[in-house]
This record gives structure tokens, sequence and C-alpha cells, in this order.
């Protein structure tokens, strides 16, 4: 872990996995709950909606400027798909006979390999790439023609189905696969949360908040930058379930994206009294060259506004009284 993790989390990392825990917890129960209900009222299982996905959401401070097209992917220690009780489809290059064939030898849970001419010529309307994109839980594609996803697929796969956009595989064989379904990630779309899906229903609670506190390091190593906080609140949610919040910036450090240095400085100006001020310190130090009493000058810094209004006036009094003489000699030689 890098330094800023340490200073920024580490302290806290205890904390914030037992909190992470706790709103997993509650959120597996009350979907339980909820099951079990539809159950009774139904009595089908067949009628009960996919398992729900659970998700991690960071609220950034500063909003990026720009939308990024990249994703971030984050190797997690336990996978988010299940070869059980999903499907899958590989996408690949033409011929795909030899993509078959290693997927026939390595015994890999994918149904159905298409390749690219096929992909264009069968799929090429609208209404049949979304028949495709509903047809299968979630799409690999090879590395080499990842970047021609885009406009083979279309929008039914990039905007409402997000899940479905092809992960990549370097190569075909197990352990490409295997990692794969341990990836998540995330793309920066120019808001001030960024979502990241953590795993499902299926999972245990114990593999969930581990791969909450995976993807909590990794985004205070992305977007907190030396001796800053660009995170303001973290919080868990699921499909349908209210967002629980799990850690948040305390209080007494300020406002988030402050550097250490400014946080103590604001910590003093909270410590000074507000009823000072510079002007005040200025007019004490005339007072006293004047040989004003100590009376009035003292009691400035503390006294309410009513009370430095009527000092106030008292001094303008007492300036006039002292002008009178002057401004009689001078009124006496004008008119001479």
């Amino acid at each position: 872990m890098q330094n800023l993790l340490t200073n920024k989390f580490e302290s806290e990392k205890d904390s914030i996995r037992a909190q992470i825990h706790k709103a997993v917890a509650a959120i597996s129960k009350y979907a339980d709950k909820k099951e079990s209900e539809r159950n009774e009222s139904t009595q089908s299982l067949d009628l009960l909606p996919e398992s729900e996905a659970f998700n991690i959401t960071f609220g950034i401070t500063k909003i990026p400027m720009k939308k990024e097209f990249r994703f971030h992917t984050i190797e997690l220690p336990h996978a988010i798909l299940n070869s059980e009780k999903q499907t899958f489809c590989l996408l690949v290059r033409d011929p795909k006979e030899k993509a078959v064939e290693q997927i026939k030898t390595e015994k890999l849970p994918i149904e159905k390999v298409i390749a690219v001419k096929s992909l264009k010529r069968k799929y090429s309307t609208p209404e049949a790439r979304k028949e495709l994109a509903n047809r299968f839980d979630r799409f690999f594609c090879e590395i080499q023609i990842y970047e021609m996803m885009g406009k083979l697929l279309g929008s039914q796969f990039f905007q409402n189905k997000k899940v479905k956009i092809p992960l990549a595989l370097k190569k075909i064989n197990k352990e490409s696969l295997d990692k794969a379904m341990r990836t998540t990630r995330f793309r920066v779309r120019g808001g001030s949360n960024v979502g990241i899906r953590i795993g499902d229903r299926s999972m245990s609670v114990e593999s969930l908040v581990e791969n909450a506190m995976t993807v909590v390091e990794y985004m205070a190593n992305i977007f907190c930058p030396k001796n800053g906080n660009n995170i303001h609140h973290m919080s868990v949610s699921a499909t349908n379930v209210i967002e629980l919040p799990v850690w948040s910036v305390p209080v007494a450090t300020g406002v988030a994206g402050e550097t250490e240095q400014g946080e103590k400085i604001a910590d003093k100006k909270e410590e000074e009294p507000v009823t000072v001020e510079t002007p005040s310190k200025k007019r004490k130090t005339t007072e006293k060259k004047n040989g004003q009493t100590e009376e009035v000058t003292l009691d400035i810094a503390s006294a309410p506004v009513k009370m430095l209004r009527k000092v106030q006036a008292a001094k303008v009094e007492k300036v006039k009284e002292q002008l009178q003489p002057v401004v009689a000699k001078t009124t006496k030689r004008t008119s001479k």
C-alpha cells in the first residue's frame, strides 16, 4: 500500500471494514426477507428476479472536467461472475475453429462462440444486437479485437447494458477466464459519484467485504493525491435497495480536498476568538498613545454590538467637545 492510503485510510481501515460488513449483512438480510415474501405471495420460484448486484459508491469532491472513456479495471480476490448460474458468450477473430477447440480442451464454461464476420452479417440490425445482448449474461472477446467492439455491437451494449460490454481475454484459457471473472471495472463520466460492482447476493458476506476493501484501496490510491483527499463519502447498495453509508469525511478535519497543512491551519483558526479583529488592536495602540482611558479600550473586543455603538458615539461626542474651542477661534478669525 502507498503512503497515501496509510495516512488517510489505514488508521480507519478496521472501522471501514466493520461498517461495510454491517451494511452488506443488513442488505443481504433484507433481500432474503423480500425473497421469502415473494415466495409466499407467488408460490413459484420461476418468478424470482435475478440475484441482486452489490455496489460500492464513492462520492468525489472534485468533479472531473472531462469524461473518461477508458475503463479502470480492478482485479478482485473473489469472482463476481458465477459460471453455474450465468451464461457466457465469446467473440473471436476469424476463423473461430481454433477458439472452439481451445474451449473444449480447457473445458471453459462458454456456451457460444461468434466470429467477427458472423457478427457483422447476422447481427447488423439494432433488433438483432438487442436480442444477442439479452441472450447472454456476460460477453468476452479476444484482446486483439477489443477496439472493434464499439462499432460492431452498437448502443445496445454500451448504453443500457453496461455490464454486457465484452471483457478482453489475452488468451483463451482457464487462467485468463478466471481472471476476467474476478475483474470489475468502472469509468469516471463527469459526475460526483462513482459506483463499482463488488459481486451479487449469491456470494458470501465475507467475500463481498473483501472485494469491497480491495476497491477501497484502489480508489484511495487513484483519487487521493499526495497529502490530500478527493473522496468525501462511501456507501454500499444493492439492486432496488437504498444505499447504506459506511464512511464519510470527519467534520473536525475540515473540507475534503484540503491538504494536511490546510487542515492544521483551519484548526488554528477555529481556536482563535471570533471577536478579535486587527483594526481594534490598532485603535487600542492609538488610544493609549493619545492618553485615552483604559476602560473604553479594554472593553471594545468583548462588548456586544449595542455597547460598541454607544462607545463609538461617546468617542464622537468627546472629539466634538475637544474641537469646539478650535472651531470657535477659527470662526472669530474669519469674522474679523
